[in-house]
């Protein structure tokens, strides 16, 4: 089903054999909500990258692939090397990435070198860390991607039991001065991640950016480095992903303009979809 004004990324899904949905699943809902391409982003523990590679091959230009390096590894570079050659859009690491054979600030920089975006993963406090800051200080010239509004959704914080809002949101705010950096975007989800769901569920519920967490980073990035990301299968345990989708596309607080930097220019700038 096909009736966008744009063409439309997701820039975070997951797909796997023995965790997660094979990427039949997703490919399913892609077709049925006119999303053109998607982002495969690794799972966490998950070192062996061949079946998101095997799919990239297999359904050719709708997917782009994010890989896992094993921090172990004897020779980082040389998988980093190989990863490229397969056709790697990007690595995933957190900000408290360490690699037994390679320096941490050694390795963000070789995949900026490499043309490899790092999609970042990890808590409000990992991101907002004097670490992260420091990691973004020494790397200008690699694409640094803050998944799940930068550790914002975190189920835990969302719930109250790790902090009070007030504090929570001026936790967020040090985050949000990476908005001013031209290497840093932010992942943008679907509400349901940072929105509760109400006890009653009624026929006439709608997700809405009630706290204006997504209004308030969007002020700080700009459309130009903002991109949005299911994060399919978890999401169908949420609001859905038409429902994740819709709010955004459907949503009178973008323009076309802004619509079109979310899901299609700023995808295909930092992963090359």
């Amino acid at each position: 089903m096909k009736n966008n004004d744009f063409r439309i990324i997701d820039t975070h899904c997951h797909a796997g054999l023995n965790w997660f949905e094979p990427v039949e699943s997703l490919i399913f809902q892609m077709d049925n909500n006119g999303v053109d391409g998607a982002i495969l982003i690794q799972h966490g523990g998950t070192y062996d990258n061949d079946y998101l590679f095997e799919v990239s091959r297999k359904f050719s230009n709708r997917f782009k692939v994010v890989c896992l390096v094993d921090p172990s590894a004897d020779n980082p570079i040389k998988i980093l090397e190989n990863l490229v050659d397969k056709g790697a859009a990007g690595i995933r690491m957190s900000p408290n990435s360490r690699f037994e054979n390679l320096g941490v600030n050694d390795f963000w920089s070789i995949c900026g070198e490499m043309g490899l975006a790092v999609s970042v993963i990890g808590s409000l406090e990992d991101f907002s860390s004097s670490i992260f800051k420091e990691i973004i200080d020494q790397n200008p010239r690699t694409k640094i991607v803050l998944e799940h509004l930068g550790g914002f959704s975190n189920t835990k914080v969302q719930k109250g039991k790790l902090m009070s809002f007030h504090d929570l949101i001026n936790q967020y705010k040090k985050v949000l001065e990476y908005g001013y950096r031209d290497n840093v975007y932010m992942k943008i989800p679907g509400l349901g991640e940072i929105e509760p769901r109400p006890d009653m569920l009624s026929p006439s519920f709608t997700l809405i950016d009630s706290r204006r967490i997504v209004d308030m980073t969007f002020e700080l990035f700009g459309s130009e480095k903002l991109m949005w990301g299911s994060d399919f299968p978890p999401v169908s345990n949420r609001e859905g992903y038409r429902n994740a989708l819709n709010w955004i596309k459907e949503s009178k607080s973008f323009s076309k303009k802004e619509k079109d930097d979310l899901f299609n220019k700023v995808p295909r700038k930092v992963f090359g979809i």
